[in-house]
């Protein structure tokens, strides 16, 4: 199972033996069906929208390896394939919900303005009209492999293993169209309005925050999780490092300092200032209890002692 529509009613569930992938409601009866095997999928809040990213099936390995398809299912249209310029390893539906966001290299985004093309004149009998639906929104971004928005509209929160392990932090704005003007966020209003419609709806982004993961050796990043206030994200991995990263979005570009807000420092833990914080829970003799988050880098993990006492683990925060 990949996803659940946010009202609970319908699971979007893959099977890589028989290549396709399915919409099933909850009395577990197929809805839909496609041919593919997915890889991710995002429900949009009305459940009336689900983005699927698919992926190569290697039956002797068991691996699916990400490609450039992409899947769309829509309660008024249907299914919809396209494929994009390069593999998609993740989705994210944007905030609000006027698209979504896909992770590979580079990290891209799709609007759900669709883009209309007339030949043969005006709308009339002898004229051809054809619908691009979810054109490419004209985001480049840095590669990810695991992808993310916050809930306030104003980030795409990426993590990658390539060729480090590496987050990064989009900030979300729009540009002026007609009598809207640019603002930060994805834009709420109606679609274009020209007839036809022959420019896509773009989406801009730029570079918040890049910055390596401290202290994780990671083979692969299994998620980035941003909380419902949006003010923190976890970043968890597949890899060695008994370290956590945790990043609080920044609306502006922070301002890097010659010390890395990544790189551990030795002052005291009141003392230190950095993008990344340290939550620890240390052994002890006494009740197992777990120490105020503080503004840290990521500090050596405790030796592990031959007493009955609760794992030590560490957290940080970029």
């Amino acid at each position: 199972m990949l996803a659940v529509s946010p009202d609970g009613t319908t699971l979007v569930i893959t099977d890589p033996i028989r290549q396709f992938v399915y919409l099933y409601n909850t009395k577990g009866s197929i809805q839909t069906q496609y041919g593919g095997v997915a890889t991710h999928a995002v429900f949009s809040p009305d459940n009336t929208t689900v983005y699927i990213t698919l992926g190569d099936y290697n039956a002797s390995t068991g691996v699916t390896t990400p490609n450039n398809t992409l899947l769309v299912h829509s309660t008024f249209t249907g299914w919809y394939q396209t494929t994009s310029s390069q593999s998609t390893s993740d989705v994210a539906i944007g905030v609000p919900s006027v698209g979504a966001f896909f992770g590979g290299n580079p990290t891209t985004a799709r609007s759900y303005c669709p883009v209309t093309t007339i030949v043969g004149g005006a709308p009339t009998t002898s004229s051809t009209t054809t619908n691009l639906f979810y054109p490419d929104a004209g985001v480049l971004g840095p590669q990810t492999d695991r992808i993310a928005t916050t809930n306030d509209g104003l980030h795409v929160l990426g993590a990658t293993v390539t060729p480090t392990p590496t987050l990064t932090d989009l900030a979300i704005s729009h540009p002026a169209v007609g009598t809207v003007a640019a603002g930060p966020r994805l834009p709420i209003n109606a679609c274009p309005g020209q007839t036809p419609v022959t420019a896509p709806q773009t989406f801009t982004t730029t570079t918040a925050f890049t910055g390596a993961l401290p202290g994780v050796t990671a083979s692969a990043i299994t998620g980035v999780f941003p909380t419902s206030d949006s003010k923190i994200a976890f970043v968890t991995y597949q890899g060695s490092g008994a370290v956590v990263p945790a990043y609080t979005p920044r609306p502006l570009a922070p301002a890097l300092s010659a010390a890395s807000p990544c790189r551990p420092r030795s002052e005291p833990l009141s003392r230190r200032s950095s993008a990344w914080s340290a939550r620890t829970t240390r052994p002890s003799t006494q009740a197992p209890r777990e120490t105020t988050p503080s503004i840290s880098s990521p500090s050596k993990a405790t030796a592990p002692t031959r007493t009955r006492q609760p794992h030590s683990h560490r957290s940080c925060r970029m």
